[in-house]
């Protein structure tokens, strides 16, 4: 898996652009395969 980091947005210097909806569920789908969420998820639903 590769490294997620985080940090707090005052970092943050100059605005790059946005993610229109389709782009945002890529990104979220991506995340939860690479934290493997996907199956956690499904077993919690059960």
């Amino acid at each position: 898996m590769e490294q997620v980091r985080t940090i707090d947005k005052s970092r943050l210097r100059d605005y790059i652009g946005h993610l229109d909806f389709s782009d945002l569920l890529r990104v979220n789908r991506a995340l939860m395969v690479s934290m493997d969420l996907g199956t956690q998820v499904r077993a919690l639903a059960e």
